[in-house]
């Protein structure tokens, strides 16, 4: 793109090109192991085949904003919907929020600047990130339409496949700043150009967001699980995953137990087959939820299941009628697993 909209620097970018290529071995010796991990490890990553065909852009986002901004509040029932309403606790990786002043910055920068090598090259990208943003398929207002978009070419392709498009309005919102700040810049009509890049900060402010108070755990204290379960107990903590703080706690605790879950990305391709995987990491119960929680604990050898703060209290009602061994200890439950792992 560049050497195509930049005539006058394209001995520059050839030169560019030709170190680059010289400092790619020194890069990439350093983060050689990192490779050959992800490459010994790529088997194990199985994301959902629907994720890049929901977690993209709606086209209504670029205007409408979530609740994660400052004005969002009002438009909840459309933005929640966004995902088509499939997510109960609201529209998630809609993050393409433009808002309507500095799309109008935008319009003004293109019209302005159309002639002239730099900005077509910038608007271009702007609209290469933003048509990627959109996935392979167009929403709109939280509705899946069967309009087809350029993404759907890569969508079966190894590695590039599995990406969330959504994620690429951070791209776009990159551009979008730079575009920006070369209009406000310019001279002419200057007051102008002010109060509406002014209004454009304003309506990009984010909704205030109070600080969380560090989930701390006295049985998660360190030594403390190894006092009361034995050395390296293998445990299963619920909330499980993402929806808590297992990961946390296990470093609190200095890595004293092995843990059957945390929260390193979607489960891995080896434990999908359990159904009671996927509905510990959507925090809900399916019909055969027990039996097969039950087979999961015992594949994975989990000793204990403890029971923290912001358990899902279905699935913890549910866990009492298996009679498995319960007790509190501190400020947690534990159930005690037929089988599995005492630890060593």
């Amino acid at each position: 793109g560049a050497l195509q909209y930049l005539p006058e620097r394209r001995a520059a970018l050839r030169r560019l090109f030709v170190d680059g290529l010289i400092c790619a071995p020194f890069v990439a010796l350093p983060l050689a192991p990192f490779f050959v991990s992800m490459a010994h490890s790529y088997a194990s990553m199985n994301h959902p085949e629907i994720w890049p065909y929901f977690f993209t852009t709606d086209v209504v986002n670029l205007v409408v904003p979530t609740k994660g901004n400052l004005f969002g509040g009002p438009f909840a029932a459309i933005s929640d919907n966004f995902n088509g309403g499939i997510i109960k606790s609201g529209a998630q990786e809609q993050d393409g929020y433009i808002g309507l002043p500095l799309l109008a910055m935008l319009w003004l920068f293109a019209r302005e600047r159309r002639h002239a090598a730099g900005g077509r090259l910038l608007v271009t990208l702007l609209l290469v990130f933003l048509v990627a943003s959109f996935g392979p398929y167009l929403w709109v207002g939280g509705h899946f339409t069967r309009i087809a978009l350029p993404w759907l070419a890569l969508v079966k392709l190894p590695l590039l496949g599995a990406a969330l498009t959504s994620r690429f309005a951070l791209f776009v919102s990159l551009v979008a700043a730079v575009i920006a700040a070369l209009w406000v810049a310019v001279p002419q009509a200057r007051r102008m150009r002010l109060a509406l890049g002014g209004v454009a900060c304003v309506a990009l402010l984010p909704s205030p967001h109070p600080w969380r108070e560090i989930p701390s755990s006295v049985f998660f204290a360190p030594g403390r699980a190894e006092q009361v379960l034995g050395p390296d107990p293998h445990l299963l903590i619920l909330p499980f995953s993402i929806n808590g703080a297992s990961s946390f706690w296990q470093q609190e605790n200095q890595f004293g137990f092995t843990q059957t879950g945390g929260y390193l990305g979607f489960p891995p391709a080896s434990m999908q087959h359990f159904a009671a995987v996927g509905e510990l990491f959507g925090n809900f119960m399916g019909p055969g939820f027990l039996a097969d929680f039950t087979a999961f604990c015992r594949a994975t050898r989990t000793r204990y299941v403890v029971v923290e703060t912001g358990a899902n209290p279905a699935i913890v009602a549910a866990l009492r009628t298996l009679a498995w061994p319960v007790r509190k200890v501190d400020d947690v439950t534990i159930f005690t697993a037929p089988g599995g792992d005492a630890g060593r």
